[in-house]
């Protein structure tokens, strides 16, 4: 897939409420590759308040940036690399917030320990995420 191409259709996609896609080209860097930046909305999780509702809680937006080579992509390889980079943000964000009673996270993925008991300890330290789509595996 030529990159402009790329560009071009993940800015036209569509998802959750609140979700929106916007890409750049990113040949200066890897060749055939464009930057995509997923924005989104999310209710603090902080621990600061663990036993407050999460509907009560404070809801801002967050843009998570992937780098994607596109060069060998079909059109529909680029709408699955999108949607795991959406499932993958996803996961991040239900393992920040899943808590027990007590508001201890588990499985938090920006806590050594909650990396751990996830199985996803290289992917969190070096990304702060989730896996990288499978493209990239």
């Amino acid at each position: 897939m030529e990159v402009d191409s790329a560009v071009k259709l993940i800015g036209e996609m569509q998802g959750k409420a609140g979700w929106s896609f916007k890409a750049e080209s990113c040949c200066d860097r890897f060749e055939g590759s464009v930057r995509v930046f997923v924005t989104y909305p999310v209710r603090d999780t902080s621990r600061d308040h663990p036993q407050a509702d999460i509907n009560d809680r404070d809801e801002y937006t967050l843009t998570t940036e992937w780098v994607i080579q596109v060069a060998p992509m079909t059109d529909l390889d680029l709408y699955r690399a999108i949607l795991d980079m959406t499932m993958d943000t996803e996961n991040h964000e239900w393992r920040e917030a899943l808590r027990t009673p007590t508001g201890w996270a588990p499985f938090h993925p920006h806590r050594i320990d909650g990396m751990r008991r996830y199985g996803f300890i290289n992917d969190d330290v070096a990304f702060g995420r989730g896996r990288m789509p499978r493209h990239f595996e």
